[in-house]
């Protein structure tokens, strides 16, 4: 989910009933629903986040971390204080960041910076 409209390579306007629900039990639209896939310039390794939802009334870009696993043929290793994302096949390294408590804050927002808009 992202709230930015500019974060997405195509997108349709979403017209269905799903909106998202809200721990508070309150609920939020989705206005459109589409894709993104990014290219990391130093690599050319592609990146894609399928079925992305603009939710404009989000405030953090949010991502599910199996689908972003199944997506990209990844898998993800949390430890004490950093998480990796390598590749299935090679175990090459695509993206690392630090926890803290237990959350990513070097996100998969920051990781926008390295890499550029493909398709």
């Amino acid at each position: 989910m992202t709230n930015n409209a500019n974060n997405f390579s195509n997108k349709i306007s979403y017209h269905g009933h799903d909106v998202v629900k809200l721990g508070n039990d309150s609920s939020i639209p989705i206005t459109d629903i589409g894709s993104a896939c990014f290219t990391r310039p130093q690599t050319n390794i592609v990146i894609h986040l399928r079925q992305l939802l603009h939710v404009p009334t989000i405030t953090k870009n949010l991502i599910s971390v199996s689908k972003f696993a199944k997506d990209n043929d990844v898998f993800f290793e949390f430890h004490a204080n950093q998480y990796l994302v390598k590749f299935q096949a090679t175990k090459q390294i695509l993206l690392q960041g630090k926890l803290r408590d237990g959350l990513c804050f070097s996100s998969f927002s920051s990781a926008y910076h390295l890499f550029c808009l493909h398709c």
